[in-house]
């Protein structure tokens, strides 16, 4: 059955329209004017991305995590905990997709492909340069955790070798 009250909630999106002619040849380069874009419109949380993994036996999941940096042509790198859920279904199926969305500017960005893991430089650097406050609050210690490590996702146009 059908919730009217739901099914009349409904926006039109008609601020912006999106063509081929409209964007860069490279994905990544062209994330980048978007997520600008988004940082200089201060909408909320514009580094915030749903994570969607699955797990060994199928079971699909969601969660929002942080973008915190675009290397190069690394792909979008975050960071998590290797024993969470999110952690040990990344271990058994390396394959998730990421969507960021801001809807103040009518947009979405969807990027699909391998989950790895970014160098151990990448996790040390990023988290010393946390607060300490940030830093000690993790499992109540300053030095960077094991488990707590950086992934990067690599859509099909940034991985080698596909």
């Amino acid at each position: 059955m059908i919730d009217s009250h739901l099914a009349d909630l409904r926006q039109t999106y008609s601020q912006r329209t999106l063509t081929e002619a409209d964007v860069l040849p490279d994905a990544v380069q062209q994330f980048r004017v978007w997520l600008d874009e988004a940082i200089a419109a201060q909408v909320d949380e514009p580094t915030a991305l749903t994570l969607s993994t699955v797990s060994g036996t199928g079971q699909p999941s969601s969660r929002v995590v942080l973008l915190k940096g675009l290397p190069g042509d690394a792909g979008f790198l975050f960071y998590t905990n290797y024993e969470s859920r999110k952690g040990q279904e990344l271990a058994e199926q390396p394959l998730a997709a990421i969507n960021f969305f801001w809807p103040g500017l009518e947009r979405q960005v969807r990027v699909e492909g391998r989950i790895e893991k970014a160098p151990e430089a990448m996790s040390t650097e990023y988290f010393q340069s946390r607060p300490r406050s940030s830093q000690a609050g993790r499992l109540g210690l300053a030095p960077k955790p094991g488990d707590w490590q950086p992934r990067r996702a690599r859509s099909p146009g940034n991985c080698p070798g596909q």
